[in-house]
């Protein structure tokens, strides 16, 4: 018989609760309010066999003035006066999820949703609140490029003004931007930029032919300039195997349901003809959005690191180029913003690992995953 499946609850400061004992010791009235009103709460008790208090629960009248204190009483916890407060920020969090749910109904944003701005204002607010890492989720948006430090994420491709009049160096000013759509002034200057770039490339390659007799360029960081340019490139490494350079592709596709879904496409490239051919499509990794971050080449191997729902989750492969076959050997738990990832071979050790800020994007980076394979 397949095993069945309990899902926690989750309370304040993203605490899973799995039990009736967590629950009451991280009892946050806000949260179970909402928890009542969607009916999970129902069907979480009833799943730990708590059939009594799923009862009990289950009688209540939604419209009740005295909801909260008969909820507080049924699980014999406090209701003091700072449960009126919780209430407040309960209707306000369900009033900003509802809002939400206009764009998207990935859940996922729901935990982040004290980081989402609707509006311009709202997010000069999370910019007071110095908070680093903020969701995007309206029509359109201006980001202060004085503010460093900072990732953008779009929940719904909103417009970004950018207001300069050259490209901005984003790891300069330690800026991400992720899932927008720039303004049409500065995409005008971008394309702009990647067109002098490109004149620019091709009378390098023209040179360099010229000097070296028309013999194949083999420098991988010319290569890789020209590949960046071209292609949407997240994991920013390329190799040379089978007298091929390999890079990987990122693609977002849209869904049916209007969501968006990432995948990695790896192409093999001709350095005299410029000519890119397929090589393999990495799709989703357990039916979640997949993207290839990191990866290198070893003998017949490649190992690569990609994350699903933006981090929350890693998992290290492994993809034989004899076989054509792909093995997961790790994976790990991350947080819902951006991580610093690594994957390094040494004295035939596979060492990888991400490290990511806790707490929505905010403190110090801390270490999620840091291990060693021994190679063969």
């Amino acid at each position: 018989m397949a095993k069945k499946v309990r899902f926690p609850l989750e309370m304040d400061n993203e605490v899973q609760v799995r039990t009736i004992e967590e629950f009451r010791e991280n009892f946050s009235l806000a949260r179970v309010m909402n928890y009542l009103q969607e009916g999970k709460l129902v069907i979480w008790l009833r799943d730990r066999y708590e059939d009594d208090l799923a009862e009990s629960v289950a009688g209540l009248d939604l419209q009740d003035a005295e909801l909260a204190k008969k909820i507080c009483e049924i699980f014999d916890v406090p209701y003091d006066e700072t449960s009126e407060e919780e209430l407040k920020k309960a209707a306000e969090r369900a009033e900003r999820i509802l809002k939400l749910k206009e764009y998207t109904d990935d859940r996922e944003y729901e935990k982040v949703i004290n980081f989402v701005a609707f509006d311009q204002e709202e997010l000069y607010d999370l910019l007071d609140e110095e908070a680093d890492t903020i969701y995007l989720c309206g029509e359109k948006f201006s980001i202060p490029l004085a503010k460093e430090g900072m990732s953008y994420i779009g929940i719904n491709r909103p417009i970004v003004v950018i207001n300069s009049k050259v490209e901005v160096d984003w790891g300069e000013k330690d800026i991400s931007v992720e899932n927008v759509v720039f303004d049409p002034k500065y995409q005008a200057v971008l394309d702009s930029a990647n067109k002098v770039k490109e004149e620019l490339y091709k009378k390098a390659v023209e040179k360099i032919e010229s000097s070296n007799n028309n013999r194949k360029n083999n420098n991988l960081e010319k290569i890789l300039s020209y590949l960046d340019l071209n292609y949407e490139l997240l994991a920013k490494e390329i190799y040379e195997y089978d007298g091929k350079i390999l890079f990987f592709e990122h693609k977002t596709r849209k869904q049916s349901d209007n969501a968006y879904r990432d995948s990695s496409i790896l192409y093999s490239f001709d350095v005299d003809t410029k000519n890119v051919e397929f090589v393999k499509h990495f799709h989703e990794q357990d039916f979640r959005s997949q993207r290839v971050q990191k990866w290198l080449i070893y003998k017949e191997h490649l190992f690569y690191i990609s994350s699903c729902e933006r981090g929350l989750y890693y998992y290290l492969n492994s993809y034989n180029f004899r076989t054509d076959t792909i093995r997961t050997l790790d994976s790990w738990e991350g947080v819902f913003a951006t991580a610093t990832i690594f994957l390094e071979v040494s004295k035939d050790n596979l060492k990888y690992g991400s490290k990511s800020r806790k707490l929505m994007g905010l403190g110090a980076e801390e270490i999620d995953c840091d291990k060693l394979i021994e190679l063969y």
